[in-house]
């Protein structure tokens, strides 16, 4: 059985959005308004879209977090391990596509 940094992607488990990292801050405050939605909506929507099935999962080893990414809505959320939720707005797929090659997200899994 392999243990900590050496399990491979296909060990872990998803985590499950359960709480939020700092919704109050302005940057967090802004992405809800972008959505039209006020604090609580928005850490609901984010947490519901998370643990939900839209989308494709994506991996970032480097900071052991977990991104839901929509193309059909641009919906992103971003969960650590722990299930802490960190973010949660809207990108086009274009600016996405360019930070799975920078920051070398793997596919979970194929919808």
């Amino acid at each position: 059985s392999l243990v900590g940094s050496e399990m491979c992607i296909r060990d872990r488990f998803i985590p499950q959005a359960s709480k939020y990292s700092r919704p109050k801050t302005k940057h967090h405050t802004n992405h809800a308004k972008e959505m039209n939605l006020n604090e609580r909506e928005y850490v609901n929507a984010a947490i519901e879209f998370f643990n939900g099935d839209e989308g494709e999962m994506y991996y970032y080893k480097g900071q052991n977090k977990f991104y839901r990414y929509d193309r059909k809505t641009g919906r992103l959320a971003v969960v650590s391990a722990n299930g802490t939720l960190h973010t949660y707005y809207l990108v086009k797929e274009k600016l996405f596509i360019k930070k799975i090659k920078r920051d070398g997200l793997e596919e979970w899994e194929k919808r």
